[in-house]
């Protein structure tokens, strides 16, 4: 009987945990925003708070003013191509595929 009890909280604690990977998974494919994409897209957003905090510039490492503007991301070609590509689908193609490429 406890070998049955630690069956289940084992078998609990892994569905639990691939949930939150599905979960995650579903998210990125989604949003067509990955962790380190998104991690850049923050950075150039707090810059750019920073920037519009100080007058529209940043103070470069020599004490220079550099102007900074919102940079558009190459990466961003739509969910339904982004879910084929990153699934790694060469069957099913959208006609916009052929334009991003």
């Amino acid at each position: 009987m406890a070998h049955l009890v630690i069956l289940c909280l084992v078998n609990f604690m892994t569905l639990f945990v691939l949930s939150i990977l599905l979960g995650t998974s579903i998210l990125a494919l989604g949003s067509n925003v990955y962790n380190i994409e998104g991690m850049e897209v923050e950075r150039h957003e707090t810059l750019l708070r920073r920037a519009r905090r100080n007058g529209g510039y940043l103070h470069g490492p020599d004490g220079s003013q550099i102007t900074l503007t919102r940079h558009e991301y190459p990466y961003d070609i739509g969910i339904f191509n982004n879910i084929a590509q990153g699934m790694g689908s060469s069957n099913v193609r959208s006609p916009f595929i052929e334009a991003a490429i």
